[in-house]
C-alpha cells in the first residue's frame, strides 16, 4: 500500500497480538500466536557466533559466517543474525517492515546484478531465501513493503491497504509477476549455540526504560526488540537471565533447551519464581522465550559452543 494507509500500523497489532486485549482498544480480533517475533536491522550491535551464511557468504578476508561474530553489526549481518537467532529461539512467523530493514539484505535488482558481478556480492537478500524458510523450516513471514516489489513473486497472499482498510489484491499481484526469485542452493543447516556461564554472572539487574538492562557490570541495549513492552517487563528478563545462569546454564544445553528448561519452571511456578527476593515483588511480567533470546544475544559478555545438528 501507499505512505501513510496503514501497513505499520497492521504489523505493529500484530506483533502485540500474542497479548491479552483490553475490550474496546481496537485489537480485540488481532490474534497473533506466541511464536510470532517482530525483526529489523540494528547497526552496532553484538553478534556472537551465529551461522548467518545463509544471507552473507565470501567475506573480504575470508571471515567466517558460520560462526559469525562482530562487536558493531552493520544494517544486513544484525538483520540476518536476527533471523536466524529468532528461529533458534522457536519463532514460527516473522514480521518485517521495509522501513526498519536493510534494503541491501531484502532484494538486489537486476540493474545491481549487472553492475556488480554475483562473485564480488557476498549478500544473498531474504527474498530468494524466504520461501526456504517456510518449505525447510516450518517459518512464516509477514512483510510490509511499499516500494519493494520483488516480494509480490514470493508471497502466498498479497493484502493492500487503503485508508487503513484492508483488501485482497493477490490476483492483481499474481499478474505483475515477471521473474520469480531462485534461491542459491539449500539452506545452511541452524547451528544451534551453547552458552557458558562464563561472563553471565548478574552481580547487579536495573532497568531504567524498556529499552536497556544494567545487567553484571555492563549494559544490554534492547532498543530494537520491539516486543518489550515496558521497565517492568525489561527488568524482569533480566531476571529471566539470572536464572539462566543459577539455575540451567550447565556448558551442555543450546539456548533452545534453556528456554524450555524456563517456560516449564514459569508455567509450574509462575512468573514470581524470577523474583530477585524471597518474597513477590508485584511488577513482574512474564517474558516470552524470544525476549529473553534476544537479551541473552544481545548480551556483549556472551560466549558460546556451537554444535551442528
Amino acid at each position: 500500500g501507499g505512505g501513510f494507509h496503514g501497513k505499520s500500523t497492521v504489523l505493529q497489532a500484530l506483533q502485540r497480538g500474542h497479548l491479552d486485549h483490553i475490550p474496546g482498544d481496537g485489537r480485540e480480533t488481532v490474534v497473533s500466536s506466541s511464536t510470532t517475533v517482530k525483526i529489523r536491522a540494528e547497526d552496532g550491535r553484538s553478534i556472537i557466533d551465529v551461522n548467518i551464511s545463509a544471507f552473507l557468504n565470501k567475506l573480504p578476508g575470508n571471515k567466517d559466517t558460520t560462526h559469525f561474530r562482530t562487536a558493531d553489526a552493520s544494517g544486513s549481518t544484525s538483520q540476518a543474525a536476527a533471523i536466524i537467532e529468532a528461529i533458534e529461539a522457536g519463532a514460527t512467523t516473522l514480521l518485517m517492515d521495509e522501513d526498519t530493514s536493510a534494503t541491501n539484505l531484502l532484494v538486489r535488482d537486476n540493474r545491481m546484478r549487472a553492475l556488480i558481478p554475483e562473485e564480488s556480492e557476498p549478500i544473498t537478500p531474504l527474498v530468494e531465501r524466504i520461501r526456504q524458510l517456510h518449505d525447510a523450516w516450518s517459518v512464516s513471514t509477514i512483510m510490509v513493503v511499499g516500494g519493494v516489489a520483488d516480494y509480490l513473486a514470493v508471497a502466498d497472499h498479497v493484502i493492500a491497504m487503503d485508508h487503513f482498510s484492508p483488501r485482497d489484491v493477490t490476483n492483481q499481484a499474481r499478474q505483475l509477476i515477471e521473474e520469480v526469485p531462485k534461491p542459491p542452493g539449500i539452506l545452511p543447516p541452524l547451528t544451534p549455540r551453547i552458552p557458558l556461564q562464563a561472563g553471565l554472572a548478574p552481580n547487579k539487574i536495573r532497568a531504567r526504560n524498556e529499552r536497556r538492562i544494567g545487567y553484571g557490570s555492563g549494559e544490554i541495549e534492547l532498543s530494537a526488540v520491539e516486543h518489550i513492552l515496558d521497565r517492568s517487563h525489561a527488568a524482569t528478563i533480566g531476571e529471566a537471565l539470572r536464572v539462566l545462569h543459577d539455575d540451567f546454564i550447565n556448558n551442555k544445553r543450546n539456548i533452545s533447551q534453556l528456554l524450555d528448561a524456563l517456560d516449564a519452571i514459569l508455567d509450574d511456578e509462575g512468573v514470581e519464581v524470577l523474583s530477585p527476593r524471597s518474597f513477590p515483588t508485584g511488577d513482574l511480567i512474564r517474558p516470552r522465550r524470544h525476549e529473553i533470546a534476544a537479551a541473552l544475544s544481545r548480551h556483549r559478555s556472551l560466549t558460546v559452543k556451537a554444535k551442528p545438528i
